[in-house]
């Protein structure tokens, strides 16, 4: 499959309202286990169920149900925690990096315009179609395979972009390191001047290098939410990530 589709097979209206017919009847089932996480959005496993001859997971993520297949990442408290920080404003145009099972982009649809929904995965885009189809907002939802920004064109900017990249916690995982340098290195180019980024990570050491990243490629941190997690002992940060501030200019003759 051609690796920069615009958009991927979209599934029969069957496939989307089976596994809805399936949540009727079960509504106060007492297998729902409800996670426990430091924000404050109710994500509730819901269970599992067959679609089409594949298993998905139900997952109920703040006001809504999200199905997404085992190959690919569902809704977490990872992703809830980045939502319930991020801030959509009517009419925006929004890039989701990392659409996984499509929250981001399904909420964002709520007030968007539009969004881009990007990932490396054709899998999980196929997630994010089912779950935009589940809702009703698939005619503001965009699909495209891309690594980062390689699919993203140099005219395409954005009011708000979302993302998520997995984060040095240890000696092994310290190579993310380069996902970061390589999504800052070209993040501001496809954010419109006023635009906004909302960027989850976690590990509070983490600080000093991200703000380093950042500051070097003329952004600037202007907000950042964080909770600890005690179950994973890591903590979760929302940075809300602007493009820096000009300097004011000094007039001719000031002293």
């Amino acid at each position: 499959m051609n690796n920069n589709i615009n958009t991927l097979k979209i599934l029969t209206l069957a496939q989307v309202l089976i596994p809805l017919l399936l949540l009727i009847g079960c509504s106060q089932s007492s297998s729902w286990i409800k996670a426990e996480h430091p924000g404050s959005y109710d994500l509730i496993k819901m269970g599992y169920k067959d679609l089409e001859g594949d298993r998905v997971r139900i997952t109920k993520a703040h006001e809504k149900i999200f199905l997404s297949y085992l190959d690919t990442f569902g809704p977490s408290y990872f992703s809830l925690y980045l939502l319930e920080h991020t801030e959509i404003n009517e009419g925006e145009h929004v890039l989701d990096m990392g659409s996984g099972s499509g929250i981001q982009s399904v909420y964002a649809a709520e007030k968007a315009g539009h969004i881009l929904a990007t990932d490396i995965s054709e899998r999980a885009l196929q997630n994010t179609i089912v779950n935009a189809r589940q809702h009703g907002v698939d005619n503001k939802i965009t699909v495209r395979k891309s690594d980062l920004f390689n699919s993203i064109k140099a005219d395409e900017k954005f009011d708000v972009i979302i993302s998520s990249l997995p984060y040095a916690h240890d000696e092994e995982t310290k190579g993310n390191w380069i996902l970061h340098e390589r999504f800052f290195q070209d993040v501001g180019k496809f954010l419109n001047p006023k635009g906004r980024i909302y960027f989850l990570t976690g590990n509070l050491e983490n600080l000093s290098r991200t703000k380093e990243l950042v500051e070097k490629n003329n952004l600037k941190i202007m907000k950042a939410n964080m909770a600890f997690a005690e179950k994973d002992n890591l903590e979760l940060i929302v940075y809300t990530i602007k493009h820096a501030p000009v300097s004011p200019t000094k007039n001719d003759g000031e002293d």
